[in-house]
């Protein structure tokens, strides 16, 4: 079995056009499913996700059912990676204090692994229209200096992690850079767990009243940040045995 998967891998990052006819397909889809899926609330959706505001969240979730609840979070983390700023805590806080943190991961991690790789290839495609729109930040332009020096995949990688570094900006600036598609998928699958899991756990012991082990469950998240830091060879490797 892992022997077809790994010649399936070989065959999709070697060939071109199964790439872009794959990235095409997700696109349309997710832009398919945003729309129907809010219709005509979309700005109120959007504005309601920029202020970041947990309970308005929750609240909404809680008006949708509960499959329509799944999905919400779901698009949530999609357009969160999308707008670059919008704050991916706030909504992944109220998944778990709606769904509970199982599900809330699941449906945020995978909006949000999904959502780096639609705007990465999106991104590298429009080229230097891309990078010509980022060029004049610094923190930009830092991001992307450290992404092309040493090992691409750690840095975007360690980008998902850090505290103050828009995580929606990293596959954008990413797409600028010398890593490859497989990298960055390298990158955002094996490292923005971590986050997302810590912040479905706490958002689960919230609604509970049970402070200590929410405070606990970001604790480790700042935990594994450092270990990550102090243990980069390490982790590549662990990395590349899953995929």
């Amino acid at each position: 079995m892992k022997k077809y998967f790994d010649l399936l891998k070989e065959k999709f990052l070697s060939d071109r056009k199964w790439q872009i006819t794959a990235a095409a397909v997700v696109i349309t889809l997710l832009i398919y499913m945003i729309v129907r899926f809010f219709g005509a609330r979309i700005s109120m959706i959007l504005q309601m996700l920029q202020r970041g505001s947990r309970e308005e969240i929750a609240e909404y979730l809680n008006s949708k059912g509960s499959i329509g609840a799944l999905v919400a979070v779901f698009l949530f983390s999609v357009v969160q990676v999308i707008s670059i700023f919008i704050p991916g805590m706030a909504i992944q806080l109220a998944a778990g204090l709606i769904l509970g943190w199982p599900k809330a991961f699941i449906c945020t991690y995978l909006g949000f692994v999904i959502g780096n790789l639609a705007v990465f290839q999106t991104a590298r495609k429009l080229g230097s229209r891309i990078s010509s729109l980022l060029e004049s930040n610094a923190e930009v332009n830092r991001l992307a200096a450290k992404i092309n020096e040493g090992s691409p995949a750690f840095v975007t990688g360690m980008s998902f992690l850090v505290p103050g570094v828009p995580n929606g900006l990293v596959p954008y600036v990413a797409a600028t850079t010398s890593i490859t598609w497989f990298r960055f998928m390298e990158a955002v699958t094996v490292t923005s767990w971590i986050q997302i899991l810590s912040n479905c756990i706490a958002g689960h012991f919230l609604i509970r009243g049970q402070y200590l082990f929410m405070a606990v469950s970001l604790m480790v998240q700042v935990l594994v940040i450092v270990f990550c830091a102090l243990n980069r060879d390490l982790v590549l490797k662990w990395g590349r045995k899953i995929l």
